[in-house]
């Protein structure tokens, strides 16, 4: 920094001295005059550039009216396309770079592993296996030295308090005058959610964007204490003056767990790290401030409703559909999860009188991400795991036979019958959290309900068979078997006003999983077509993404016109492993933009995942969409964190970080 500085000092200085009004004295001199002439003209103009979009994007003040466009923006180059449908970014463009539905706010309020990778040269999503992935969570877990790698939330808050209690002994720390290992992990974590969104600067971000729907993924552990209270401060009077001064008080550990933890009922060695219900409110009344509307989605329930790293427990194996589905087991235990879903909603309706504005900033309830996914997989040929009844058992005869019938009765032979399985657990747990909102007062609120399937629920023996004229649709992931199924359940289990109203089904959707759509830098057979390949991958593409209009035609089949539906996950990632996926710009820009283009005209509400992930290294460019949208040109600066996050150094042979 210092010999740039001298070196333009030193320019400076030269041109100064070479420059005479009245004496030429260097014949180089008008030339070289005149060149920094345009040069400092050209500066100026690049400042001025650059600081006016500084200020639409990251102001909180409203558009000029004859600028407000689509909810779309653009990358650098030529004229705009307008469409006054929405609020959207103005600046020269070459081609409009549309905007989703909405973002999630993924892996802040329900953590992610792969999110936090940082520079460790992790390359899968969501870590297959029982590998550390995770190097950070900052601002207060940068590296090895300040905590633990790890896996899952849960893995997380028990890596740290052990980190925390080990160094505690290693310094001989006067545990009186300090918190606790679990007061330091809780600090830790509450100051990563703090830090990890800016309520305003972000939001108005968002908003400047024409993004007007969030998704936060949450965990179902909430409490009403906040970490800031683990401290407190009181006046000491000292004995030999007389005079006060302060002191702190430190709580326990034992307080601790108990206000800002939740024991999970299934494991007795795990606790969840709680959100604190003002904590909430508090980002509710932002999004209302910024007239976003956010819907929140509990991602996670003790035990674990997924296998793999987002279902809080994981390397422990999923235990919720084991050992917490009481009504469907009939064994006696306690109903945790129906019980923790009748809390969220009463704590809406509440809000809806107790805090008005917070209220405002809510758009709808998500009662579960992702229900017991991948359970189809099972009883598969190896590798697949053999043991599908360790992870979602069968209802009991009795109840199935009567369910099913339920689901079934009347249905025309010209409809979908759903057929019996496994996924009945599922579905009967989903019918419930169904009938528990719609007896709520929040549908009168003007509060949605988002319930998200996903397709590997099923084993795909029991799916619909079509016929071998749709074959080569079926080629490009549109075999719509198991959106029949959806569409037959939801038929059963919502009335035609739910569903044209506050009732939205909600499928997941992603390019990066199974041979039907991925790419890949070598091409086949790693991926369905090479990154370099234009016309190929145009062609698979353009039948990939018409997915939108098979759902919504296989829904309407099967209940009616008008259904909402929704895909709240997409992302533009060819390919679950970045040591494959396509990070070229023209890929990326392809594959983003006619999956939003084709969602768009299907009328399908399509969310991407996620909106920021500064330390999730090489992820970022498909997975991020403020990164995304800077190597498109619209965003002027990428997703980067404040903060370095991780200290591996990759061996021999393992890709580096590839970030763009």
């Amino acid at each position: 920094m210092v010999n740039c500085v001298n070196k333009a000092t030193m320019t400076y200085q030269s041109i100064s001295i070479n420059h005479n009004d009245e004496v030429n004295h260097n014949p180089s001199s008008v030339p070289r005059k005149f060149r920094w002439i345009v040069l400092f003209a050209t500066g100026s103009l690049a400042y001025i550039t650059f600081d006016w979009l500084r200020l639409r994007l990251f102001s909180g003040e409203d558009s000029p009216p004859s600028k407000v466009v689509s909810a779309s923006t653009r990358i650098k180059g030529g004229p705009v396309v307008t469409d006054d449908s929405a609020s959207r970014l103005f600046h020269t463009a070459t081609d409009s770079v549309p905007i989703p539905t909405g973002v999630n706010l993924g892996s802040w309020l329900s953590l992610e592993d792969w999110f936090y990778v940082g520079s460790n040269g992790a390359v899968e999503v969501a870590s297959p296996d029982d590998s550390l992935a995770a190097s950070c969570l900052p601002p207060l877990h940068l590296d090895e030295s300040t905590g633990p790698r790890w896996n899952s939330e849960t893995d997380l808050l028990e890596g740290l308090a052990n980190h925390y209690n080990k160094q505690m002994d290693e310094e001989n720390t006067n545990r009186s005058e300090s918190l606790g290992p679990y007061g330091k992990a809780i600090r830790t974590i509450h100051a990563f959610r703090s830090n990890y969104l800016d309520f305003d600067s972000d939001l108005s971000a968002m908003a400047t964007l024409g993004i007007k729907y969030v998704r936060v993924p949450v965990s179902w552990c909430w409490m009403d204490f906040d970490p800031s209270d683990m401290i407190t401060e009181v006046k000491l009077k000292d004995d030999e003056s007389d005079d006060e001064k302060i002191g702190l008080i430190y709580m326990s550990d034992e307080e601790v767990k108990e206000k800002y933890t939740c024991q999970d009922p299934f494991y007795s060695d795990v606790r969840w790290p709680a959100i604190p219900h003002s904590f909430v409110k508090e980002f509710l009344r932002a999004c209302a401030k910024h007239g976003i509307k956010a819907t929140l989605d509990i991602h996670t329930y003790p035990g674990g409703t997924s296998i793999g790293t987002f279902s809080g427990v994981w390397p422990r194996y999923s235990r919720f559909w084991t050992h917490g589905d009481a009504p469907a087991t009939d064994k006696g235990e306690k109903d945790v999860g129906r019980e923790i879903l009748k809390s969220f909603i009463s704590w809406l309706e509440t809000l809806s009188t107790e805090d008005p504005l917070a209220f405002e900033g809510l758009r709808a309830l998500s009662p579960m991400n992702e229900p017991a996914h991948l359970a189809g997989l099972y009883n598969g040929p190896k590798p697949v795991r053999t043991d599908r009844e360790t992870f979602l058992p069968p209802l009991p005869e009795e109840v199935s036979k009567k369910y099913l019938a339920d689901l079934n009765d009347g249905v025309l032979p010209t409809l979908t019958q759903v057929p019996d399985g496994n996924h009945l657990r599922v579905f009967m747990w989903l019918r419930d959290a169904v009938n528990e909102f719609r007896q709520s007062k929040l549908p009168s609120l003007g509060v949605e309900l988002h319930v998200n399937v996903h397709e590997s629920l099923f084993p795909a023996s029991i799916l619909p068979k079509y016929k071998d004229k749709d074959r080569h649709n079926f080629d490009y992931g549109l075999y719509p078997g198991a959106l029949a199924v959806f569409g037959a359940w939801w038929r059963a289990t919502t009335s035609s006003e739910e569903r044209a109203s506050w009732a939205v089904l909600d499928i997941h959707h992603y390019h990066a999983w199974g041979p039907a759509c991925s790419g890949a830098v070598e091409g086949p057979p790693i991926g369905r077509y090479a990154c370099s390949d234009e016309e190929e991958r145009n062609k698979v593409l353009g039948k990939c993404v018409q997915w939108a209009s098979v759902y919504r035609e296989t829904l309407e089949r099967e209940c009616e016109s008008g259904i909402r539906l929704a895909s709240a996950e997409f992302s533009a990632s060819t390919h679950h492993s970045v040591r494959h996926a396509c990070n070229d710009v023209s890929t990326l820009r392809t594959t983003y933009d006619m999956q939003v283009r084709a969602a768009r005209q299907a009328d399908v509400e399509l969310f991407w995942w996620s909106f920021k992930m500064p330390y999730a290294g090489a992820f970022r460019s498909a997975w991020s969409l403020k990164h995304l949208l800077y190597v498109l040109g619209v965003l002027p600066i990428p997703d980067e964190g404040n903060f370095h996050c991780g200290d591996h150094t990759p061996p021999h042979g393992e890709p580096a970080d590839a970030s763009i």
